[in-house]
């Protein structure tokens, strides 16, 4: 059965609206990397169902959409006997994902009705803004689809703007932008969309919601603090180590990994790898965010 695998969320604030993004991908498409390693797709993309179509809506407006989607479920799945002898399904929130055809991190059985809402009742409570984004070097687009020029042609002939993609720059141009391409192609049959500027951020969104919003532990609990140096590790082959795999590590050479405040910490943390790994602490010279503990 194909269906779709929900890996990760990140919503944008625009005012009393949020624009649902969601990272993600079918079970039964595969992409591969350079080194022809293969998985099941992902990517990020607006959730325009939850919408409505509308691509950004109000915390109502989703909550209310989320509740119908439910009742239909209810009503559709209701054990009814069917031509052919066969009956259908009974609903049930505990197999919301078989009955949704959707999988929130692991299976379509185990994923509840409390799992689905939940993803989006804690996507709008950590929503950043488009200059929250661009503080972490995310990029917010809105763009058309046009396969080999066609769409383009075809507006062109019909006297219609071919918008492209836009850049937004603040809160007020997302909204502005927003309202502009509903305006221009509300008649039309011409597709557009909302997309992040991607930089490895299937691993950097956790570590940017990690920073705006710290999980509190107590009185002995860590905070985010930015400073202008610090130390990281670095591997064997002179990347900057992010973590262990089965078959090595995974390591970046453009950006370090793993952030402490003192050397300390950073040999600490090469210490309890030593014997399996060798690990460099190294000094970086340059803002970034660490964390410490709470005074």
């Amino acid at each position: 059965m194909s269906y779709e695998i929900i890996y990760d969320k990140q919503f944008i604030k625009a005012d009393k609206f949020f624009i649902p993004m969601i990272f993600g991908g079918s079970n039964n498409c595969t992409q591969f990397d350079r080194s022809s390693r293969g998985r099941r797709e992902r990517s990020w993309f607006n959730d325009s169902y939850i919408t409505e179509g509308r691509r950004i809506a109000t915390r109502e407006q989703i909550l209310a959409k989320i509740d119908a989607i439910r009742a239909e479920k209810v009503e559709h799945y209701n054990g009814q006997q069917e031509e052919g002898g066969w009956k259908r399904d009974v609903y049930d929130d505990k197999n919301f994902g078989y009955f949704a055809s959707m999988a929130i991190g692991g299976s379509t059985m185990r994923t509840t009705f409390g799992m689905f809402k939940s993803m989006y009742v804690t996507g709008m409570a950590k929503a950043l803004t488009v200059e929250q984004l661009k503080e972490e070097r995310v990029g917010v687009n809105l763009h058309m689809y046009d396969y080999n020029g066609e769409d383009q042609a075809k507006a062109k002939e019909a006297g219609i703007p071919w918008l492209g993609r836009v850049t937004i720059t603040d809160t007020i141009h997302l909204l502005e932008t927003i309202k502009l391409f509903f305006e221009t192609y509300k008649d039309t049959k011409f597709s557009w969309y909302i997309g992040f500027d991607e930089y490895d951020l299937e691993r950097r969104m956790k570590w940017i919601r990690k920073k705006y919003f710290p999980i509190e532990k107590g009185a002995g609990s860590y905070e985010s603090v930015q400073v202008d140096s610090y130390y990281t590790v670095v591997a064997p082959n002179g990347g900057y180590f992010l973590k262990r795999t089965k078959y090595g590590y995974k390591y970046s050479y453009s950006y370090p990994q793993r952030k402490f405040a003192t050397e300390k910490e950073a040999k600490s943390f090469a210490n309890r790898l030593k014997g399996k790994l060798e690990l460099t602490p190294k000094l970086v010279l340059g803002m970034g965010w660490v964390k410490v503990k709470k005074k």
